[in-house]
């Protein structure tokens, strides 16, 4: 009984342990990782700036957030902004071309990756004291300073490029998830196997036990009957 008790609770471990593995391999892998192999196809160079213009949007924002909505839900008193937009253009050149190439910097890659139209932008409500001190410091005509490159497309162009996770760091992102994954599936197999009972036992003992069950039954046709 003991034996069973310890098979019983090896069983749910090994089970937690590959359902934990595999849910960790599918939220942080796409997190992390996709990010990271796209931050890692970039190479550096030095970026010259060419043109910096600026461009204000009308956007709106919630304000004065209360939790008296309808349903119980929160209710929010939406106000009139505007959205500051300044856009930096670039060139660059690359070892493996003599050829020149202008494109709009982005900040960082998911501006490059998601299409934003911004090389910075504070956000609504903007802040145009913000914009103007990036302006200064990134977007003076003829300034020169360490861009990153997409070699796959040239277009997109990065000023900074803080790689979230290096190879080592991806190679343990989707090893140790994948590795624990396996051994919590083959171990849950293993320690269910080992279980006596209709779902996890041994089948061949249990259609043993079956005949020898039928084997006790009581055959009518070994009795007469009395005249």
């Amino acid at each position: 009984m003991a034996k069973n008790s310890c098979m019983i609770w090896a069983c749910v471990f090994f089970f937690v342990l590959a359902i934990c593995s595999f849910i960790t391999l599918i939220i942080f892998g796409p997190l992390y990782g996709i990010d990271s192999v796209a931050e890692l196809q970039y190479r550096r160079t030095d970026c010259t700036v060419t043109d910096s213009s600026s461009s204000v949007e009308s956007c709106t924002y919630n304000t004065r957030c209360t939790q008296d909505g309808p349903h119980g839900g929160q209710s929010c008193e939406k106000r009139e902004s505007t959205l500051l937009c300044l856009n930096v253009t670039v060139e660059y050149t690359i070892p493996t071309s003599s050829k020149t190439f202008t494109s709009q910097l982005s900040e960082s890659i998911y501006g490059a990756q998601y299409g934003s139209k911004c090389t910075f932008n504070t956000g609504c409500p903007g802040s145009r004291r913000k914009v103007e001190e990036y302006e200064r410091e990134w977007g003076t005509r003829n300034q020169r300073y360490p861009c990153f490159y997409d070699p796959s497309n040239r277009k997109n162009v990065i000023r900074t490029n803080n790689t979230t996770l290096d190879k080592w760091g991806l190679f343990h992102l989707f090893f140790w998830p994948s590795l624990l994954t396996v051994v919590g599936v083959i171990g849950t197999y293993v320690t269910c196997r080992a279980l006596p009972g209709p779902l996890c036992g041994d089948k061949s003992d249990r259609k043993g036990d079956e005949g020898r069950s039928a084997g006790h039954h009581i055959n009518p046709a070994h009795f007469k009957a009395s005249p």
